[in-house]
């Protein structure tokens, strides 16, 4: 059953609030992190959320992040057993040299990870990864992971306030 569309003048009942909560779901970045000389994908320490066996759900991130030119960003994903994402990153390409220029919008399953560009410490990127999560017969956690795309001296770091949300798809 879809989310009930609501009407000016007509009190939705609780039972359509709830609905409408429950399929939304989101978790916000409380601290800085940074990643330095590695490019082993690890799980972010904040975003994160769970998920329930049998469902779909369409995923949207906000990542904020800096890094070296050349380090860049690799975003990948943790999934439970016999779940499958695609996914974009929507992230700058690895050869950009401003925050204005080509953007990365390939296909990517829950085992593909993208490097998106870094123009340089201090200089505060967006990537914006979206795709469609659907979960098997086993329950779990979406988990963002990330590294650096090369390893770098420099830190590539992810900012607070970055954000995960998940959206349950109800037919």
């Amino acid at each position: 059953m879809p989310i009930k569309d609501f009407q000016v003048g007509v009190p939705p009942s609780a039972a359509d609030i709830n609905r409408y909560f429950q399929q939304r779901a989101h978790v916000i970045k409380a601290a800085d992190e940074s990643i330095t000389s590695s490019t082993t994908l690890q799980n972010d320490d904040h975003l994160f959320l769970t998920v329930s066996a049998n469902t779909d759900y369409w995923v949207e991130a906000m990542i904020r992040y800096d890094g070296p030119t050349g380090g860049d960003l690799k975003i990948g994903w943790s999934v439970p057993t016999g779940a499958t994402l695609e996914w974009t990153s929507n992230g700058l390409a690895t050869a950009a040299t401003s925050t204005a220029d080509d953007l990365w919008r390939r296909r990517r399953t829950a085992t593909t990870d993208e490097i998106v560009g870094a123009v340089g410490a201090g200089t505060d990127l967006l990537a914006m990864p979206e795709g469609l999560l659907r979960v098997g017969a086993n329950a779990g956690t979406l988990r963002l992971r990330w590294a650096q795309g090369t390893s770098s001296a420099t830190a590539t770091r992810v900012f607070l306030r970055s954000l995960l949300m998940i959206s349950r798809m109800v037919a």
